[in-house]
């Protein structure tokens, strides 16, 4: 629905909890007025029929208006626009009504399953849909009819960026992003998190490296950053502060190339955290030295970065225990360096009180990508 500033819009209940309800019981149903999850008015045993007068204050906002008889639910509401609403809006259809829906809706039980469609300007694009992840509901992106673009690994000819492209099919595609887990908004080719704050570095390096680009995709939607700090038309997004807005944006920049190129160089640079040397464990690639071995070290490292110091040491250890002939890395073969990565990757299963999501079903993944050469020596780290 539509109305302006200092109309009276009349409201009525047409649907019950209870099967014909007596004219006396209908005049115990409550009325709530929402402008962004902020309650703006109240209405208690008002009846069937609310007749509301615009407030000023409400110019260029959505509100939500709500019946109810024990506690109010977006699933039984309905939403207006006063006077011109600029910007983008998400909304979800039922019964052939456009309902205006918010971040915070997307982790209810009752939304699952519903489109999240977007408009601007008068085009309309399907964009998520409300989905469960285990015990937990959440928003994951929709490709209409798109493909989900992921790098090739045979792509590519340096070393650092195959083993990026094998860690990415693990991870997501460039333009996945969703938001039903521990870091509120992940996505990409190696799923940042907002959460973590790898998710804005990823922006900001958007920014700093294709600024017509952060213009046409970010700020053209209302969203810049400054330092760390993300803001959606002036106002602060924090680590734990959700935004259909920037899960759109983000989506939409990711079918972008230059984009793609920025999200996998990214994920390539995580190698230098632990390779040549990590702090803790200096002699990493004296051990580790094919493409394959870095990119199971790589793997680890996007998954539980914390891990791949203590995993990598104790697999040596093991290695060498198991063969006490082979404590010179110099005079390893090729199969050596393959029964040092199975060790590794038995351990990384079970390894720490939060263990590898999915650790087998990724290592085989990488395992598989022929290009990836197993060979000793073959891991050349240049940029």
């Amino acid at each position: 629905d539509i109305s302006e500033v200092d109309k009276t819009v009349k409201y009525t209940a047409v649907e019950f909890s209870k099967p014909n309800p007596t004219d006396a019981e209908k005049k115990t149903i409550n009325w709530v007025i929402k402008q962004n999850d902020k309650e703006i008015e109240k209405f208690p045993n008002h009846g069937d029929v609310l007749e509301y007068k615009i407030p000023k204050s409400m110019d260029g906002k959505i509100i939500m208006v709500m019946p109810y008889a024990n506690s109010p639910t977006p699933a039984v509401s309905v939403s207006t626009e006063i006077g011109e609403i600029k910007g983008r809006r998400f909304f979800y259809q039922k019964d052939k009504k456009k309902l205006y829906i918010e971040h915070k809706d997307v982790a209810k039980k009752e939304f699952f399953g519903t489109n999240i469609y977007t408009e601007k300007g008068g085009k309309k694009e399907l964009f998520a849909r409300i989905t469960k992840y285990r015990s937990l509901y959440g928003m994951t992106t929709i490709h209409n009819q798109q493909s989900r673009p992921r790098p090739s690994v045979s792509s590519f000819s340096k070393s650092r960026l195959k083993a990026a492209a094998a860690v990415s099919n693990n991870e997501g595609s460039f333009v996945d992003t969703q938001a039903y887990d521990t870091g509120i908004l992940s996505h990409g080719t190696s799923q940042w998190t907002q959460h973590s704050g790898n998710l804005q570095s990823l922006i900001k390096d958007y920014k700093a490296k294709k600024p017509d680009l952060f213009k046409k995709y970010f700020t053209s939607e209302g969203i810049s950053i400054q330092g760390s700090t993300i803001s959606t038309n002036g106002s602060v997004i924090g680590r734990s502060t959700e935004s259909l807005l920037l899960a759109y944006c983000l989506w939409k920049s990711g079918y972008d190339k230059e984009i793609q190129k920025i999200q996998l160089n990214k994920l390539a640079d995580r190698i230098d955290v632990f390779y040549p040397k990590h702090p803790s464990f200096k002699e990493m690639s004296k051990y580790f030295t094919s493409e394959n071995s870095v990119a199971h070290l790589l793997d680890l490292n996007v998954n539980r970065p914390a891990y791949v110091d203590d995993v990598a040491k104790k697999a040596v250890e093991k290695f060498k225990k198991k063969y006490p002939t082979k404590k010179e890395p110099d005079k390893w073969t090729d199969e050596d360096e393959k029964n040092l990565i199975d060790i590794f990757l038995d351990i990384r299963h079970t390894y720490g009180n939060s263990p590898m999501t999915h650790s087998k079903k990724r290592a085989a993944k990488i395992n598989e990508t022929k290009e990836l050469s197993k060979k000793r020596g073959t891991f050349k780290n240049e940029k």
